[in-house]
């Protein structure tokens, strides 16, 4: 009998081991996702009927197989704490993108909340070979832009603020106001001209000026959608798109008399039709009139409104066919027409009514880009005896990239009442650009030069000019 105790031992101490290393077989199971199994319980049990393990030792048994389950239950609730917090942080972490042309995005973990910054910014040298007077060269920054975009709240809800941190043409009387770039002549001051269209850009005019400062909401998706605040007027596709997605250096004579610009105001707009709601556009709203950062002077408002068809989907608003290879051979059009009537109530100087309509068509196919519009304005002034002022202007231009997406070369004429310059500033020029794109229109340097020709008032004043420009845009 004394030689059956040490294997009655040894079997007892085999049996708690396998017991043991199937509570951790188990407990392994059970944190794997595995179905709950209590093996352990019928071993003690079968060893309990077979004489290997006494009432004692089975007690030590379940309780050690307790405790050996309450630690995986721990483990396991540990394990699962870890995985949740981990998750968490990386939901809640700042989520920091980049969009080529748009910025750095900042997004909010509900999505509800979201910021972009960004910025463009132009260097450009011009040289004005004068017939009547000295060459005059110049370097200038006309535009340092800084932009904050993003929707609050509600992803229907938008905003938008723009900067232009480069100084600024002057602000001073009609007389004095020289035209350049987004500086238009406003509805307000119709019933004078310029007398110079030659910039006169100045960086210590102003150390900054508001663009852009509105808010914008989707009633019912694209279709249906309400803005307010500072923008651009719906008027002009060359005024509508910026001034960085240009196949020239600047935007024609055109523009500076016929576009509304920017104004403060409100207007409904939004695409609908076709498969990709994108067939019709349209924009409708009402403004003060007088241009950007400036309070209304009178009593009147200016309405405007702008209707686009593109039978062939969305005619993007940039100039030049820059599509990937296996979009450029879809051929875009898009037909556009617009108007704007400006009230002048009488208490300002401008006592006049001032209305002006247009047409434009773009069109892009296989690296070719053609852009044309056509403007019609009529100032009707109340002062005695009448004398009402008409303006006619147009301008086409035309460009091909010889290498797709990189190297551009173009032509473009523009006039505005050539025909008739004794009752108000005449203007006409002849261009010719070439344009090397690294990065699409955010990274790109043009040159482009030709004969600018200006008369003032009257035909014996003239100013014409062979220019060449020089510039450098970065759009970050």
């Amino acid at each position: 009998m004394s030689g059956l105790f040490p294997v009655r031992k040894r079997a007892a101490a085999g049996a708690l081991a396998f017991v043991i290393a199937l509570i951790a077989a188990d407990a392994r199971a059970q944190q794997a996702g595995g179905a709950t199994t209590s093996f352990e319980e019928e071993l003690i049990e079968l060893l309990r009927r077979r004489g290997v393990a006494d009432d004692a030792e089975c007690e030590r048994l379940r309780a050690r197989a307790v405790e050996m389950r309450e630690r995986a239950d721990v483990d396991r609730e540990t394990a699962a704490r870890i995985e949740e917090m981990t998750a968490r942080l990386a939901q809640d972490a700042p989520k920091v993108t980049h969009k080529r042309g748009a910025g750095f995005g900042f997004q909010s973990a509900d999505g509800n909340f979201s910021l972009t910054i960004g910025g463009r910014f132009q260097a450009r040298m011009e040289y004005e070979f004068q017939e009547s007077r000295d060459d005059f060269p110049n370097f200038l920054t006309p535009r340092v832009r800084l932009w904050f975009r993003g929707k609050a709240f509600d992803p229907r809800l938008t905003y938008d603020f723009q900067f232009d941190l480069g100084g600024d043409f002057p602000k001073g009387g009609v007389s004095t106001i020289n035209f350049v770039g987004d500086d238009v002549l406003a509805p307000a001051d119709v019933n004078t001209a310029p007398d110079s269209v030659t910039p006169t850009f100045s960086g210590a005019d102003q150390l900054a000026e508001l663009k852009d400062a509105f808010l914008n909401y989707e009633i019912s998706g694209k279709g249906l959608q309400v803005r307010a605040g500072q923008f651009k007027a719906p008027y002009s596709r060359h005024q509508l798109t910026s001034v960085g997605r240009l196949s020239f250096v600047d935007r024609s004579p055109t523009d500076r008399f016929f576009a509304a610009a920017r104004q403060k105001g409100a207007m409904l707009h939004g695409t609908f039709g076709g498969e990709k709601d994108d067939l019709f556009e349209y924009g409708a709203g009402v403004f003060d009139g007088e241009g950007e950062n400036r309070l209304n002077d009178d009593e009147g408002l200016m309405y405007a409104a702008r209707a686009v068809i593109n039978p062939f989907g969305a005619t993007p608003y940039w100039d030049g066919d820059l599509r990937a290879d296996g979009e450029r051979d879809a051929f875009r059009a898009a037909l556009g027409v617009n108007a704007w009537y400006h009230q002048e109530d009488g208490l300002g100087v401008n006592n006049s009514d001032a209305w002006s309509i247009g047409a434009d068509f773009a069109a892009m196919w296989r690296g070719f880009y053609l852009l044309a519009e056509a403007h019609y304005r009529e100032t009707d002034r109340a002062a005695a005896p009448p004398s009402d002022q008409e303006l006619v202007g147009w301008f086409a231009q035309l460009s091909y990239f010889v290498v797709p997406q990189t190297l551009e070369v173009g032509v473009r004429y523009a006039e505005v009442d050539w025909e008739n310059p004794t009752t108000q500033s005449a203007s006409r020029e002849y261009l010719a650009v070439i344009g090397y794109y690294f990065e699409g229109h955010d990274l790109k340097a043009q040159i482009d030069f030709g004969r600018v020709e200006n008369r003032f008032l009257s035909a014996a004043s003239v100013d014409d000019d062979w220019r060449l420009r020089l510039q450098v845009t970065l759009v970050f």
